[in-house]
């Protein structure tokens, strides 16, 4: 029989999900309003899936191919994310993708969190038992106390996405005034200038995690974590 790994996604599998998590939010939102509010229908024609378009390789840790590869056939894996369950389930599908690898179901999300005595998120150790028998790869701050676990280094590498002025400017049409981190949303009627403060936001954001990234993506954690 096989051993077992609970694995998290963020941080851990993955780089910051941050500005991804609200590109994904924004393209739910602008398809939610255009289907209430008279716009142009070519306008509005825009895949649900564009979040995922042109991620960038170094999106995933580096060596994570490697480190599945190592274990798949020692290790059957499980994955608990803090993320919501819609949006992780399709993140899980691009590393098994990505990396050739099937995580066994169901994927465990934010909606299977547990909140602890202090009003603090936890993650619910009954889904696994004995928990003895399975091995954690996680940030300790959601599981409880005494649970052993594996706590990586964190791989803080930020995916910007690019948004293209299409979307933009469908923004513009509808008014869209929800505050997402992705785009610093100017109050303007003027267009262009919607246009130029988001790319000014870009390029600065761009500048000021470009040494961050490039120290990153040369993290080997995976490929020198050796599990017994």
């Amino acid at each position: 029989m096989k051993k077992k790994i609970i694995i998290e996604l963020d941080k851990i599998l993955l780089g910051d999900l941050k500005y991804l998590l609200s590109y994904k939010k924004l393209i739910d939102i602008i398809i939610d309003n255009c289907k209430h509010k008279k716009i142009n229908e070519n306008m509005c024609n825009i895949n649900k899936d564009l979040w995922k378009k042109n991620i960038s390789p170094y999106f995933f840790r580096p060596y994570i191919k490697e480190f599945f590869k190592k274990y798949k056939s020692k290790y059957d894996f499980y994955i608990f994310t803090s993320i919501d369950k819609d949006i992780a389930i399709e993140l899980v599908e691009l590393i098994e993708e990505y990396v050739n690898i099937s995580f066994k179901k169901p994927i465990y999300t934010r909606e299977d969190l547990l909140i602890n005595s202090f009003n603090n998120y936890q993650k619910n150790i009954c889904f696994f038992s004995p928990l003895s028998s399975f091995i954690i790869i996680d940030d300790m701050k959601y599981w409880p106390e005494k649970t052993k676990i594996i706590t990586p280094k964190i791989y803080n590498y930020i995916y910007v996405p690019n948004i293209d002025s299409n979307i933009l400017h469908i923004l513009r049409n509808i008014e869209f005034k929800k505050n997402l981190d992705i785009i610093p949303f100017i109050t303007t009627n003027n267009f262009d200038e919607f246009y130029l403060n988001y790319h000014l936001f870009t390029a600065e954001l761009l500048n000021s995690i470009k040494y961050n990234n490039e120290e990153n993506i040369k993290d080997d954690y995976l490929k020198i974590l050796n599990i017994n």
